[in-house]
């Protein structure tokens, strides 16, 4: 099913499987639709390096030939708190604004360095924002959403076959979002 190298992208994980497998997910389901319209979408198979792209695509992009300018906010970022770190998202407006409000500043650094990661967290969320306490694998198990994963089954599957229409197959989908966006 995967063909190219196995390692692609940089850094210390293995960030080419999970986006080959992600791919790969999408391209099952993608495959599984067509059957359903009576399609034959024939063998399923993903390049890595083409999955290497699709996942890095912003740093293809061009606008009138020049590349799009930076595509994070100077506010996003990851941020020493009194206790640990966290991780500020403030790409929209809506959530730099967030993180400005709940922390009463524009100085994000001075201020998150005053109180807890999770307090930060918190804080930022309640004002409609996207923060991540950041934390040690042991801090993560013991965490209460750490300890749902840890307790498979958490996949609960693809709807079966029989719920889907030829007519509308993705009626009976669902996904859920795996970060606190807003």
């Amino acid at each position: 099913m995967f063909t190219g190298p196995e390692s692609v992208l940089p850094g210390p994980f293995r960030v080419t499987e999970a986006a080959a497998r992600a791919v790969a997910a999408a391209t099952v389901e993608a495959a599984e639709l067509l059957r359903l319209k009576g399609i034959d979408p024939g063998p399923v198979s993903v390049d890595r390096r083409h999955a290497a792209a699709a996942f890095r695509s912003e740093r293809y992009l061009r606008l009138d030939g020049e590349p799009l300018p930076g595509l994070w906010d100077p506010l996003t970022g990851d941020y020493r708190a009194a206790d640990g770190w966290v991780r500020l998202h403030c790409n929209y407006p809506h959530h730099a604004e967030a993180a400005c409000r709940a922390l009463g500043t524009e100085d994000l650094a001075a201020a998150v360095a005053k109180r807890g990661a999770e307090d930060v967290q918190e804080a930022v969320l309640a004002e409609g924002g996207a923060a991540a306490a950041m934390r040690t694998r042991e801090e993560w198990l013991a965490h209460p959403q750490g300890q749902v994963l840890a307790n498979p089954p958490w996949w609960l599957g693809i709807p079966s076959a029989r719920r889907r229409s030829p007519d509308c197959p993705l009626r009976s989908v669902r996904s859920a979002a795996c970060g606190c966006w807003s």
